[in-house]
């Protein structure tokens, strides 16, 4: 029996050193996350932003560290303008959409999530996938970031591919630190992007 014990016991060491050795080969390496062991001061810099150190004294006695961090492409001047106009020109229907789109990225259809409804739209209890190859409209421009959260430059070349016309215009902003908001309140958005808009609406 006291054999038996031994071999189990010896067993059950070998597993712990094997798994061990397993997790260690699995972890990350400093190449893949080369954030690990810099300070908030490195990682905010070493991505180009700007930022101030503010320090809050609590009643208690607690000092409180906290950072701000200062988008360099941002007019914050005029930001209380834009955050008060903010949500013109757009509807509950386009934003059902979006949510819709983010659970099935690849539907390219409006789901009315009404089944009598769907069945006089659409003749079915949900909406068949919208093919991009159907448009034919040649009235149609592209401008985009890289580095856009919301609309990923992926989508955009899916886009790009799905389309058989010719685009008015495909424009991917050169400024490679932009993302999805500064197309509507950047800095240089009247030079990057407007101008090259009022252009476009110019030829109608």
């Amino acid at each position: 029996m006291a054999c038996q014990c031994r071999k189990i016991t010896t067993f059950v060491g070998l597993a712990v050193v094997v798994a061990f050795i397993a997790i260690a080969l699995q972890q990350p390496s400093l190449e893949q996350f080369p954030d690990v062991g810099k300070t908030t001061h490195q990682i905010i810099t070493s991505r180009g932003f700007e930022h101030e150190v503010h320090f809050i004294h609590t009643s208690d006695g607690y000092i409180l560290q906290t950072t701000r961090i200062i988008n360099p492409t941002v007019d914050y001047e005029r930001l209380p303008v834009y955050v008060n106009h903010f949500m013109a020109g757009s509807s509950t229907r386009n934003y059902v959409q979006l949510l819709q789109q983010e659970s099935i990225p690849t539907k390219y259809s409006y789901d009315d999530e009404e089944p009598g409804r769907n069945l006089r739209e659409y003749k079915a209890d949900f909406p068949s996938i919208y093919k991009l190859g159907n448009i034919n409209s040649t009235d149609i421009a592209l401008v985009y970031t890289k580095r856009d959260w919301y609309n990923h430059i992926a989508d955009v070349h899916l886009l790009k591919e799905s389309l058989n016309v010719k685009l008015l215009d495909d424009y991917q902003v050169p400024d490679q630190t932009w993302n999805h908001m500064e197309l509507l309140w950047g800095k240089n958005v009247g030079k990057l992007v407007n101008e090259r808009v009022l252009k476009l609406l110019a030829k109608y």
